[in-house]
């Protein structure tokens, strides 16, 4: 009787310092994805470090040799606001008994905007490779906010992200608008730079504003009310990809240059009936007021020297609106990829919007060399290439519908004789979205 008594004793001592360890864990400070190691503060002006902790909880911000107090509100809440402070660092700050490191203080931007300031610099590495890859800079940092949404309330934290410093591993997934922005900057001023890349691709102004700012626009508030229903967006999100497979497919299947007894992708295709344009025009694939949604399928001639046998090559065909397919000599070796991937590719994308990269070898001495690039940004080059237009509505054969504009950047290994001859025919099939 007496064992037992003392084994509830036991228990009941046990529960209760697992509760006091609990509530002791949960009373720690919490501090927002901003706050974290390699952030930037913006120098000589007061700045707020805010975060959240048990009600009444006191908290501590130590900080360049100072300590600055506040204790948290009803809601948990809690913030403090640190004095202006001179450019420099790095510097460490301890909060209660969370420490950071590697803050510095500098010049804080906040960059954000649609697809020109969300491109990142993996997509401009075939102008700028050089210069990229030979620089690195401790004191230019960047954070990638998440592309997240909430129709119910204004979102008071944010998913898991962090401050990045310029090296090469980091640099591709910078901003790459910010980068040369941050690079010029530092350059000038010797002060360090902070980038708070806050973009996204696509989205309407509207998106980014307030309720409260919108008040006066009542449409857009009314639109609002109906995308809090959860199961509203569900179905709405169902439905888009239903028509995206049946747009596809519809494309797919009337789709001439897929279907002809000699698809038009084929090397001995004979395309001298093919208009001539410049790709870069904008006379062809367009009805004078607007761009033709559908398949539009442009070939081009190249020539591939000896000395290049047996090596590997990537093929860079520069960005494109909507999507594209690429054939080498009649064989598939790429297409324009988004976080979306074909079923038999899927293995293949290990993070969203990566160029997918795969290499072939030439048995013959023959390449793709990589300053053939049709890149909308050099239409100067005056690139003239045979083109043709199939008169349906999208395709759903090989590839998805992608988000504007990946560089073409895998080769298919499928075949180690990919290339037969000195000369190799590009084609190419873009897709475009038929405008609303």
């Amino acid at each position: 009787m007496k064992s037992l008594i003392y084994d509830k004793i036991r228990l009941g001592v046990a529960v209760l310092l697992y509760l006091c360890a609990t509530s002791w864990a949960d009373a720690k400070v919490k501090l927002p994805a901003l706050i974290s190691d390699g952030m930037v503060l913006q120098r000589e002006q007061s700045v707020k470090v805010w975060g959240t902790a048990d009600a009444g909880e006191s908290i501590t911000v130590k900080f360049q040799k100072k300590s600055y107090h506040a204790t948290a509100d009803a809601n948990g809440r809690w913030s403090i606001t640190l004095p202006p402070l001179k450019a420099g660092g790095p510097f460490p700050m301890q909060v209660n008994d969370i420490k950071l490191n590697d803050i510095l203080v500098g010049d804080v931007w906040l960059c954000s905007g649609q697809s020109n300031m969300e491109l990142p610099v993996r997509r401009v590495m075939d102008m700028f490779s050089q210069e990229i890859l030979s620089y690195n800079n401790e004191k230019i940092r960047h954070i990638l906010i998440p592309q997240e949404y909430n129709f119910h309330a204004p979102q008071e934290e944010l998913s898991a992200t962090g401050w990045k410093t310029l090296t090469q591993e980091n640099v591709m997934d910078f901003s790459a608008l910010a980068y040369f922005f941050a690079k010029e900057m530092y350059e000038k001023t010797g002060i360090p730079v902070g980038l708070i890349n806050s973009s996204w691709g696509g989205t309407p102004v509207e998106a980014w504003i307030s309720e409260e700012g919108l008040k006066e626009f009542p449409l857009y508030i009314n639109s609002k009310r109906l995308y809090e229903d959860d199961a509203y967006c569900s179905h709405i999100k169902k439905l888009e990809g239903e028509n995206f497979y049946r747009w596809n497919l519809s494309l797919y299947r009337g789709d001439a240059g897929l279907h002809e007894s000699i698809p038009w992708y084929a090397a001995n295709y004979d395309d001298n009936s093919w208009q001539t344009v410049n790709m870069f025009s904008q006379s062809w694939g367009n009805n004078g007021l607007n761009p033709i949604g559908g398949s539009h399928w442009l070939r081009q001639d190249i020539e591939i020297p000896q000395s290049w046998n047996g090596k590997e090559a990537t093929l860079r065909l520069g960005c494109i609106v909507d999507a594209d397919s690429v054939y080498v000599n009649g064989v598939f070796v790429g297409t324009t990829d988004t976080c979306r991937c074909i079923e038999i590719r899927e293995k293949q994308c290990d993070r969203p919007n990566r160029q997918q990269r795969r290499t072939t070898e030439f048995r013959t001495g023959k390449t793709i060399q990589n300053y053939l690039r049709q890149r909308r940004s050099q239409s100067e080059t005056g690139m003239e290439i045979p083109v043709r237009s199939s008169h349906a509505t999208r395709s759903g054969d090989d590839v998805l519908l992608v988000q504007t504009g990946m560089p073409i950047q895998r080769h298919d290994s499928s075949t180690a004789k990919l290339f037969h001859t000195g000369r190799a025919m590009v084609s190419r099939r873009i897709k475009r979205i038929t405008p609303k």
